[in-house]
């Protein structure tokens, strides 16, 4: 699934609560900034496990990672490495747009 969206952001947030730290400059063409959000969601498990409050459905995505797999390498871990921004800081001034691709098989929240 992927999904563009123009948004003034400081954080970036998902299911494997990965933060956009707001810190080194990267510039797109356009003046703004872009970030691209990554994951390997594998869609039965994930919608078998993960209920959003909105009723959607958790992955879309045709990925590998079990449902069971994420849990296990955030708890020996306490990160995902599938489950990744690009880049991982950006420094935004205010009132600059940011361009928001979702590359991943699960819907993310931008705040």
């Amino acid at each position: 699934m992927r999904s563009r969206r123009a948004v003034t952001a400081l954080g970036v947030t998902s299911l494997a609560s990965v933060f956009l730290i707001v810190s080194p400059t990267t510039s797109s063409a356009s003046g703004g900034h872009s970030v691209r959000m990554f994951d390997d969601c594998e869609a039965q498990s994930f919608n078998a496990n993960v209920h959003p409050a909105d009723g959607s459905i958790a992955c879309v995505g045709d990925g590998e990672t079990t449902f069971g797999q994420f849990i296990a390498e955030l708890k020996a871990t306490k990160q995902a490495e599938e489950w990744r921004f690009k880049p991982e800081n950006l420094k935004v001034e205010g009132g600059r747009p940011v361009i928001v691709e979702n590359r991943g098989g699960e819907t993310h929240t931008f705040t």
